[in-house]
């Protein structure tokens, strides 16, 4: 934390210079500074609210009267001059804010001590406490006084029923100068029918708000519907406002979108209401009707979403270019239908599955595009980086009819197929800036850690995880604990990694990996007992997922190599390949344990040949070649093969083998300068 402060004082020192640099003019608000330190307000808002817990806004203001301060300390001149010389246009608001901020009007500055109220200026802003208001003078009310207070309570309790009210309360939240969380809530299905109708709502008017404004922020339905899964709901058609609310309140949105859909004779009604998260005030209704047959559906959303935008926009939200719709939404309930079954399938990590689902979904609607980019993400997660390759370039070429959240991962989809994990790094804090989700800290984190960084992976994997407690939600997948488990493993911090396991079997009872996790950790440890116990859940989980006994035993000898004990690793691999002679991934694990380790590495080259005999252009294999020729000494000759096998990069980036590159060009480079 202390590496942190000069950084954030530093930022604070040019804020304040800027403003300074400005002072007289009295316009000069949100949008200069931000320009002025050349950053988008929104990231200067995050970045000011995370050091002094401050609006942009009030921190100009309370610049400005420091400054003020300063003057009337250091100057002759009267408050009206200070007033214009710090950028107010009326010294009767300086009077007032001045009074609010210090406690004092400005004309008894003077009469005060001069060293108090020098203090009070010195004091760094990023530490500055909020200040107490002077206490209140007491009022003793005349009848007619009470009576007036009666009436006008009358009047407030009226307008707020009213709409022209609940709009004020919106208008307030716009004008702040800050960032408007808004929450889509699956709308509650209560005609019971097959079609989840509730969720694709929340899909579309998501999408479509989200190409608004900047000012609004919309939280994603994985978030959402993650935080009603944890308040025990099991089906999202059947959510209650007591869950819209709770969930709102959690994700810290200002305002939740909810709604019902009901069959009234032969059309479908929709109810929607826009709410405020903190009051419960209804800010504004909305209905909608239309066919019950599947083309009338474009007709429903089209209207809703238009009806929910065009409120926000009559509410000073500036509108953007919305063409994006196209591409990430449809107006087929089929293709909602299959998508939908396509991301349960995703979040499961049943990649197959998913594939097979998203598949449908654009066999259904071929420009149903934001399908794309979860096709492209499950398969580089089912290992097969060509398919991953064209659907990430299918995406990518839809980049510009999206709006900038798209775009970044249409930029992220791109960089994590084609680039290396630094590219990848650097769009994930750029989607940062725009919206704190757990699965972003979670791939930052993953990247980090397929860079072996991980000083820099576990902070950011802890932050995702934070944000789930603070939820009262599980994570999406087992990988938010597995990606930290492992960091904790290679940086020797054994006993956060088995802490943390003792969480994971909550959220994740008889996962496989995190099961072998363990098993590895208590090896190394050479807790023998625990080690077996847990070798043992392994083989028993791996036999109910129908694994061959080869398999399996391939499988144990791989906890064996994690945990650095070479010999048993080996007596697996070759009892694994007793029972399957051809296994290609126990021929190359095999030969790559006996070359790495220096056990037999010509044994290790001949294993390496036998699998090129039998695929000839097994990658892995000739990266495995190419590691043995190094360790025999032929430099060039290894250079070669691995820089091919480099170039290919037929299973994406290896950190790994790009170390090993490095390490045989080097020594190439060493014996060539002498």
């Amino acid at each position: 934390m202390s590496d942190l402060l000069p950084k954030n004082q530093v930022f604070i020192n040019m804020l304040t210079e800027i403003i300074v640099a400005n002072l007289r003019n009295e316009n000069f608000g949100v949008n200069d500074l931000a320009r002025g330190l050349g950053i988008s307000r929104y990231r200067l808002s995050l970045r000011l609210q995370a050091i002094t817990n401050k609006t942009i806004n009030q921190f100009i203001r309370e610049t400005r009267l420091r400054k003020a301060m300063e003057m009337l300390i250091n100057e002759e001149v009267s408050a009206s001059d200070v007033a214009y010389k710090v950028g107010f246009s009326s010294p009767a608001y300086f009077n007032t804010c001045f009074h609010e901020f210090y406690g004092f009007p400005p004309g008894k500055v003077k009469t005060l001590g001069t060293k108090i109220l020098e203090e009070e200026v010195q004091k760094p802003i990023s530490a500055l406490e909020k200040r107490k208001r002077p206490a209140r003078r007491s009022v003793i009310f005349t009848l007619s006084g009470i009576s007036i207070l009666v009436v006008l309570a009358v009047i407030v309790i009226s307008l707020v029923r009213s709409k022209i009210y609940n709009r004020s309360n919106l208008e307030k939240l716009i004008s702040s100068g800050e960032r408007i969380s808004i929450a889509v809530m699956p709308f509650q299905n209560l005609i019971n029918d097959s079609i989840r109708y509730g969720e694709i709502i929340q899909i579309s008017l998501t999408s479509f708000l989200s190409g608004y404004t900047e000012e609004l922020k919309v939280e994603q339905p994985e978030s959402v519907n993650g935080i009603l899964t944890s308040e025990g709901l099991t089906n999202y058609a059947s959510v209650t406002p007591s869950m819209a609310i709770s969930a709102a309140r959690k994700l810290n949105a200002n305002i939740f979108v909810f709604g019902d859909i009901i069959k009234s004779g032969n059309v479908r009604r929709f109810y929607a209401q826009l709410t405020d998260t903190k009051t419960k005030e209804v800010i504004k209704s909305f209905q909608v009707e239309g066919s019950l047959k599947e083309e009338g559906l474009l007709q429903i959303l089209d209207s809703i979403n238009k009806k929910v935008g065009n409120y926000l926009l009559i509410s000073k939200l500036k509108r953007k270019n919305i063409e994006f719709e196209k591409v990430t939404t449809t107006n087929s309930a089929q293709a909602y239908t299959y998508y939908l079954k396509g991301k349960d399938a995703y979040y499961s990590m049943r990649y197959s599955d998913a594939i097979n689902w998203f598949q449908k979904a654009l066999t259904a609607d071929t420009n149903f595009t934001w399908t794309m980019r979860f096709l492209a993400a499950s398969n580089n997660n089912n290992g097969d980086i060509n398919e991953a390759r064209k659907w990430s370039l299918k995406f990518y070429s839809k980049k510009e009819m999206m709006n900038e959240y798209q775009r970044l991962y249409a930029d992220y989809g791109y960089a994590n197929t084609f680039l290396t994990p630094n590219e990848s790094i650097a769009i994930l804090k750029r989607l940062l800036l725009i919206d704190e989700q757990p699965p972003v800290y979670r791939s930052l984190g993953a990247k980090y850690f397929n860079l072996q960084q991980y000083d820099k992976a576990i902070p950011e994997l802890i932050k995702a995880l934070d944000i789930y407690k603070k939820w009262g939600s599980k994570p999406l997948g087992y990988d938010f604990y597995s990606f930290l488990a492992t960091a904790y493993h290679e940086s020797g911090q054994y006993k956060k990694e088995k802490k943390l396991y003792r969480k994971s079997e909550r959220d994740f009872p008889d996962n496989i990996y995190m099961t072998g996790r363990q098993a590895i950790l208590a090896l190394t440890e050479k807790d023998t007992v625990t080690a077996n116990k847990f070798i043992e859940k392994y083989r028993s989980i791996l036999k109910g997922n129908s694994a061959t006994e080869a398999n399996i035993t391939g499988d144990v000898g791989g906890l064996y190599r994690e945990a650095n004990l070479p010999d048993k690793a080996e007596k697996y691999f070759r009892e694994a390949l007793r029972m399957d002679p051809q296994n290609i991934l126990w021929l190359n694990n095999l030969a790559y344990l006996l070359i790495n380790t220096g056990r037999n590495i010509s044994e290790g080259m001949d294993i390496a040949e036998k699998v090129l005999v039998i695929d000839t252009a097994n990658i892995r294999a000739l990266r495995i070649k190419g590691w043995g020729l190094y360790k025999l000494g032929k430099n060039q000759e290894a250079l070669d093969l691995l820089q091919k096998c480099w170039n290919t990069k037929l299973y994406g980036y290896n950190h790994s083998e790009l170390l090993h590159l490095e390490e045989v060009r080097k020594a190439v480079e060493e014996h060539n300068f002498r």
